[in-house]
């Protein structure tokens, strides 16, 4: 039902043996960095380079579903000499396209399997978020008021409404606690201030909770605990908790299908056992490949 123009690595010398073909694709072996589960094809600039899927019946089809070539960080930024790391992708049906004008931006794949890092594209129609309005005085203002005493010492780019796909908290201390680090919820806003519904689909965090200790399989506090609303608590039912493992930096991930504007984050620290609250983390987020917002913070116990 499938074919590649160009179909593979096969036409080039000294890749005859290839395993990156377009089985590959189907295999469902999506959440991986192993390149034995990817595909990938030659690059030529000016050319067109597609995936075209044929059914035998007429099909209703509601949008699509992508990994991104994952192999490493490293291989992500490859694209002079292979077609690694799809970025635009236009989508025709019949002939017909369902995809903007500008084509669909892919996420870039992160190099890790922390999270399921599938992208859901939805053929239809899409609005295109509200963008943030600033004035130039304003402007003035939040540069003086969040730029650094010690300018030379930043490694990023000063953007007071960043955008972009993935958000990054890392636990960086907590508040005492050597072996647990948790929350009790977030709230994220859009460039206009108004709350983002978030969904399980949204969060994920690495390690991910309690759960992945041997022994522990039904703990209730789970990444999507942050998001359940029920934040101002002691209910530990209500709570994400994870456990703090050598030579792992906890993280939180809130993820988006498309490029969203964020505002200002919201955070519950973990009320249950105070010292487990989180105490110092870093936000980051990367736009193409280049960390262009990030910040460290402190959170005061509670």
């Amino acid at each position: 039902m499938m074919n590649g123009n160009p179909r593979d690595l096969h036409s080039l010398p000294g890749h005859e043996n290839d395993d990156r073909t377009l089985d590959k694709v189907i295999d469902n072996n999506n959440l991986t960095t192993s390149d034995e589960h990817m595909w990938m094809i030659p690059f030529t600039e000016g050319q067109n380079h597609t995936l075209s899927i044929e059914f035998s019946q007429t099909q209703m089809i509601s949008g699509l579903r992508v990994w991104n070539y994952n192999k490493s960080r490293e291989d992500t930024y490859r694209g002079k000499i292979f077609f690694i790391l799809a970025r635009i992708v236009h989508v025709t049906i019949d002939d017909k396209q369902v995809s903007p004008p500008e084509g669909y931006l892919i996420r870039k794949g992160p190099g890790v399997c922390h999270f399921d890092f599938a992208q859901e594209i939805s053929f239809a129609p899409q609005t295109k978020p509200p963008q943030p309005t600033v004035s130039k005085s304003e402007s003035k203002h939040l540069r003086k008021s969040t730029m650094s005493t010690d300018e030379a010492s930043q490694e990023y780019e000063n953007v007071q409404m960043p955008s972009g796909f993935i958000y990054q908290l890392q636990m960086i201390t907590t508040w005492g606690d050597p072996y647990y680090v948790g929350l009790n919820g977030l709230e994220f806003y859009d460039a206009q201030h108004n709350r983002i519904e978030l969904t399980e689909n949204n969060i994920s965090a690495y390690p991910d909770s309690v759960n992945v200790l041997d022994g522990t399989s039904n703990d209730v506090r789970t990444p999507d605990k942050l998001i359940d609303g029920f934040n101002d608590t002691l209910d530990g039912t209500h709570m994400w908790v994870a456990p703090i493992l050598p030579g792992i930096v906890n993280r939180v991930y809130v993820i988006f299908d498309q490029p969203t504007t964020v505002s200002m984050i919201k955070l519950w620290n973990y009320s249950k056992t105070p010292s487990r609250g989180a105490k110092d983390f870093a936000v980051s987020l990367n736009v193409k490949g280049v960390l262009k917002f990030g910040c460290i913070i402190h959170l005061y116990l509670i």
